[in-house]
């Protein structure tokens, strides 16, 4: 039994059952900044679990090079100089039905838009779930 703050206690029970849905192994950790990215781009989810690109020109991302199932990825899009353009290849990123890849407007100059994804591992593809726009860059 442990004791924590002022009263509370909480109690350990071992029941020897795995959780139900554990932690994916070995996800990638760490950011890479990549400046200037060409285009097509891949990125090296094998290695890392966020990007932050600075893009100067439109961007078109590619497969990435690995994925895991249930794995993370997190993407800052900056657009440098004037409003630039993600794109993501749909031959490899998913999209749902209430926010399709049309859905994504240009990045305005001088913010960066944000978009996360997770592996999905029945499809072999990456679900783009989350987007969100107009963060200082």
């Amino acid at each position: 039994m442990a004791q924590i703050g002022r009263g509370a206690v909480v109690r350990f029970v071992e029941t020897g059952v795995p959780p139900a849905n554990p932690d994916p192994p070995d996800q990638p950790s760490g950011v890479q900044t990549i400046t200037n990215p060409g285009s097509p781009l891949v990125l090296l989810t094998s290695r890392y679990a966020g990007f932050r690109l600075n893009a100067s020109a439109a961007v078109l991302l590619a497969a990435p090079d690995a994925g895991a199932p249930g794995q993370a990825l997190r993407i800052r899009f900056a657009a440098v100089g004037a409003p630039r353009q993600l794109t993501f290849d749909e031959d490899v990123w998913d999209f749902g039905s209430t926010f399709t890849a049309d859905d994504i407007t240009p990045t305005a100059a001088g913010t960066a838009d944000w978009f996360g994804a997770t592996f999905d591992a029945p499809t072999g593809r990456w679900a783009v779930v989350a987007y969100a726009r107009g963060f200082p860059a």
